[in-house]
């Protein structure tokens, strides 16, 4: 009886600690309950890697826009990136946030998938560019933005680039960018009429 009650304990020991190692981990530097979608598979070239500041640098808490979760990765031969700025601050060329696809639809459309707030962007030129071999980038989906009481994006499942790139420093992180082009163009956004 007294090897059936420690055969019995053990058992109960051992469901219970597999039971608990099946329990999903969460952890909250790279993800939120609150994300949807998943960081996407990347084009050759890119390598994932470990960099916790820059991780940080690139996800926002709710309401922030950014990414709500994240993957570090080096680029190891030069990648394609897009992105829409803001014609009136010629700077924002180089800014941080760029796409590995080149815009589609409306302004509006675009600004909700990637919860772009208008005051931030009046999304207005498209550039695209190469990253740089050695550069370090994170990807992954949008995290929800909070632009005013009348206006929010929800999280969104489009992953985005971030790229940490700092004009001023003279750190860029692209290099070969076309010559940028009006967005949308006229046979894509003829009837966009937007304000900013």
């Amino acid at each position: 009886m007294k090897g059936m009650l420690h055969q019995s304990a053990l058992l109960l020991t051992i469901l219970l600690l597999t039971g608990c190692s099946a329990l999903p981990s969460f952890s909250p530097e790279t993800s939120s309950p609150h994300c949807i979608g998943k960081i996407e598979p990347l084009p050759d070239g890119l390598i994932a890697s470990e960099d916790p500041e820059l991780l940080q640098r690139a996800l926002g808490a709710p309401n922030e826009g950014k990414l709500c979760q994240g993957q570090v990765f080096i680029v190891h031969k030069p990648i394609r990136v897009y992105r829409v700025w803001d014609s009136a601050e010629p700077e924002s060329l180089y800014g941080s946030w760029w796409s590995l696809n080149p815009p589609t639809g409306t302004r509006e459309q675009y600004r909700a998938d990637n919860a772009i707030c208008p005051a931030w962007s009046a999304l207005n030129m498209l550039s695209d560019c190469l990253i740089k071999t050695g550069s370090k980038l994170v990807t992954g989906p949008g995290q929800s933005a909070r632009c005013s009481d009348q206006l929010s994006y929800p999280p969104s499942a489009i992953n985005q680039i971030y790229l940490p790139n700092n004009r001023k420093q003279q750190l860029l992180q692209v290099e070969t960018c076309n010559p940028a082009q009006p967005w949308p163009g006229s046979e894509d956004g003829v009837n966009d009429t937007t304000t900013k």
